[in-house]
């Protein structure tokens, strides 16, 4: 049995202005319940036989990435300002809308003007905010497989293994700031002669939940996937240290 846990420190500014914004940019959820069992069994049925079980449960970091986004790219903490070069907010050369971290600005080489800080009031632009739903967790992946492995003469041995894989809680990110659907729009699949082989009429997203907001890429453990397959292997050990083996899927 593994036990795992991953802390992150909570968002410290985050962003209040809408009700969505606030769910998903006010909390980390604690992924507290990734106990990870694994076993592995192997028994002899008959003289010349094998047989093996494995099983276990794995869980994956979430990326620091990932946190940094809901942390500090929700439109609050980290913010953008759009001032281009014709609009009144522009400051004049060399100056500087905000001052700028590290050591107070200077001129470059004797003789030019040392930039000042002088704040014009530029418009906020419409960011595109990261955060993460309530219930986000740790993906998980279930793994396991069944070998039976039989001795034959001359040295062989030859083998077949189950092997699965079941991911659980992939992470995938939504705009969360997407209304519903008004209306559709259809696409044409074309054949090789350029004739229409199959049209497909999918939803059309028009209009966002918040338009002053934009996007809010957010982040959801909601994907799941399946792996089987089948190993079959012969092998051979050689008299010396070398081992012959072939294996297919």
């Amino acid at each position: 049995m593994r036990y795992e846990i991953q802390t992150i420190p909570q968002p410290p500014i985050p962003n209040t202005s809408t009700p969505l914004l606030t769910q998903l940019t006010s909390k980390i959820n604690t992924d507290s319940n990734n106990f990870g069992p694994r076993i592995g069994m192997a028994w002899q049925p008959m003289k010349g036989t094998v047989v093996r079980l494995g099983y276990g449960m794995f869980y994956a970091k979430t990326s620091n990435s990932m946190f940094y986004g809901d942390r500090v790219e929700n439109g609050v903490y980290q913010q953008q300002f759009n001032c281009g070069p014709a609009t009144s907010c522009a400051p004049i050369f060399p100056n500087v809308i905000f001052t700028p971290p590290g050591p107070p600005p200077a001129a470059p080489f004797p003789g030019a003007l040392t930039p000042q800080a002088i704040n014009t009031n530029p418009p906020l632009g419409i960011l595109a905010t990261h955060g993460l739903e309530s219930d986000f967790v740790n993906p998980q992946v279930h793994e396991g497989n069944l070998m039976i492995e039989r001795q034959l003469p001359g040295g062989f041995t030859v083998s077949a293994s189950y092997v699965f894989s079941r991911a659980l809680h992939l992470p995938v990110y939504i705009d969360a700031n997407v209304a519903s659907a008004t209306t559709t729009k259809s696409y044409e699949i074309l054949n090789a002669n350029g004739s229409v082989a199959q049209t497909i009429t999918e939803p059309f997203y028009t209009q966002r939940v918040n338009p002053a907001t934009g996007v809010i890429l957010t982040g959801y453990s909601i994907v799941n996937s399946w792996y089987n397959g089948m190993i079959l292997s012969l092998r051979r050990p050689l008299s010396t240290a070398w081992t012959c083996s072939s294996t297919t899927r």
